[in-house]
């Protein structure tokens, strides 16, 4: 029993993907240290209202990255051949700069016209810096999904490093002028500019700098006729992503600028960093699940096992944030900062319950479950206003931040089932079916 043991555990810690997961997993731990010692720095240097502005900064690009490729990314974990691999990631960055452009004028129109800003500091530079800020992570990601493609974790690894010290060491530059808010957003694109070319650095020579090189403009219109059907993840990309992209928005609507400044802060120290390690530990599930489709084998018990290591290695750091949180806060950011520790603690446990749910999510982009994946992000996504009516009711922010975790943690259980389900299928189906030799 015990040889059994140590043999299955042997075998585990020596698989390629756990090294993998790894590295990943210990660069987000890296990068969220780095964060919590830039943090304490930044919190003496900014306003909370400044940071209010730098959220929705932040959450905006972050969502509007997220459709620049028109779900295109997927593509490039799902492309047969190598030349196939290559046709995606162009297309991707043409898709991106493309769309880039328009979101540009799109954004200079709407502050040009004062139909809405989120900015009150310089609102049409922001707006330009939000639309490079979008357009610059959207070509990050691909190339981190190239990376990722190859098996280069490493990469991977050191871009999620980078993004916190680059523009962490740009941010506290800046504090040294008047700029505020706008040092903040600034500091933000220098520091993605530097990670975005250390990333094309650490591509294979023939890699670097390839839609502007060599474009194979024929191999694009191939790979997007193919995967013609990833645009249908965008309305389940958009909802997804802006359930936490906008609640800075939300919450500076119900409760003020400084009170989306306290959240920011939290959500740097807890769900941020929770975001990152889900989306880390669902890289490997993803290449490795289009991978064993290709090969026709099952996916369930895979990802299911992906999940019970997210939670082993998750949850026990929230769970000493929910015991410590209040503290920590007081001793590292002050006691101006000591309200951010009740959101903290709040957000803990749907921080925990996604980073466990995250790897079994993956089987929804490897097996193109996109119509009712986006019916329930659909019926979901309406839980971000629930601060705005806790407002209305005139509860604090506290209560209604018990309402969103409560709501959220239902819907990353249903999302779980819900991928389960589909897995389930597949292996019913591979079961069912004549034996066939996998595919090229």
């Amino acid at each position: 029993m015990v040889f059994s043991l140590r043999k299955s555990a042997h075998k585990l810690f020596h698989r390629q993907d756990t090294r993998q997961a790894g590295v990943l997993v210990f660069a987000q731990m890296a990068s969220q240290l780095l964060l919590l010692a830039t943090l304490p720095l930044l919190s003496r240097l900014y306003k909370p209202e400044s940071f209010g502005e730098h959220a929705a900064f932040l959450g905006l690009a972050t969502l509007i990255a997220s459709v620049l490729g028109l779900g295109y990314r997927t593509g490039i974990y799902l492309a047969g051949g190598a030349r196939e691999v290559s046709a995606t990631y162009q297309l991707c960055f043409w898709i991106s700069a493309a769309m880039g452009l328009v979101v540009a004028g799109i954004l200079a129109g709407i502050e040009a016209t004062s139909l809405w800003t989120p900015f009150k500091t310089a609102p049409l530079p922001s707006m330009l810096m939000l639309a490079v800020s979008a357009l610059l992570l959207g070509h990050q990601t691909s190339v981190d999904a190239l990376h990722g493609r190859h098996g280069n974790y490493r990469a991977i690894g050191w871009g999620k490093f980078n993004i916190t010290l680059i523009p962490g060491v740009c941010q506290i530059l800046l504090a040294l002028t008047p700029l505020q808010a706008i040092g903040l957003n600034l500091g933000r694109i220098l520091g993605q500019v530097g990670v975005t070319a250390i990333a094309e650095g650490a591509l294979p020579r023939r890699a670097r700098l390839l839609p502007w090189r060599r474009p194979d403009w024929l191999g694009m219109r191939i790979v997007a006729r193919r995967f013609a059907d990833n645009i249908w993840q965008l309305p389940r990309i958009l909802l997804a992503r802006g359930g936490s992209a906008l609640l800075p928005l939300v919450v500076a609507a119900g409760y003020g600028a400084a009170a989306a400044g306290l959240f920011f802060f939290a959500d740097r120290v807890v769900a941020r960093p929770a975001q990152l390690l889900s989306d880390a530990v669902s890289r490997i599930p993803l290449r490795n699940f289009a991978e064993r489709i290709r090969q026709r084998k099952p996916l369930v018990r895979l990802a299911l096992g992906y999940s019970v290591a997210a939670f082993a290695v998750g949850v026990p750091p929230f769970v000493l944030l929910l015991v410590f949180g209040e503290r920590l806060f007081a001793v590292v950011f002050g006691p101006g900062w000591a309200d951010a520790a009740h959101l903290a603690v709040i957000l803990s446990a749907p921080a925990a319950v996604k980073l466990g749910t995250m790897p079994v999510g993956a089987l929804i982009p490897a097996l193109r479950i996109h119509t009712s994946s986006t019916l329930l992000e659909l019926l979901f996504f309406p839980r971000i206003f629930l601060i705005l009516v806790a407002s209305v009711l005139g509860h604090g922010l506290l209560t209604a931040m018990l309402w969103l975790a409560l709501a959220t943690i239902i819907y990353d259980v249903v999302m779980f089932v819900w991928a389960l389900r589909g897995g389930l299928r597949h292996d019913r189906a591979l079961a069912a079916a004549p034996r066939l030799p996998p595919t090229a």
